[in-house]
């Protein structure tokens, strides 16, 4: 429908490559979405291989597979979820939170709201 639900930002350190961060963003989404108790959730990024790995029914033998397993582990809390792949400039939100995450010492979470910095970034998108 459009309307923000939540966003967060979490520190996240020693990240090997952009693959590992995009799994961990994954992973962190479904732990917040869990945290807020939804129980219908579409997961968006723009990281292919990760949505494919997500959706697949084989066994993972990247580095990302303790990531992938945790994620698959966690699916049976939702009655349903859906992983897909969005194009980056529909992605706009959650890469203004992952430039602007690491000046935060902490995890930081907004609920029904989005931070301003996402608020200005996703309205000049619009324009």
């Amino acid at each position: 429908m459009g309307q923000i639900m939540g966003a967060c930002t979490y520190p996240i350190v020693n990240i090997e490559d952009v693959f590992v961060a995009d799994a961990r963003a994954c992973e962190q989404a479904i732990r917040f979405a869990f945290d807020l108790r939804f129980r219908c959730v579409q997961i968006e990024g723009d990281s292919l291989t990760i949505v494919k790995q997500v959706n697949s029914c084989t066994v993972d033998r990247s580095t990302l597979r303790p990531i992938v397993e945790d994620i698959k582990g966690r699916l049976r809390f939702f009655d349903r979820i859906n992983f897909l792949n969005a194009i980056r400039e529909a992605n706009v939100a959650a890469h203004v939170l992952a430039r602007e995450g690491p000046w935060f010492s902490e995890e930081r979470c907004w609920v029904k709201k989005a931070p301003k910095m996402v608020e200005r970034m996703v309205a000049v998108d619009l324009i």
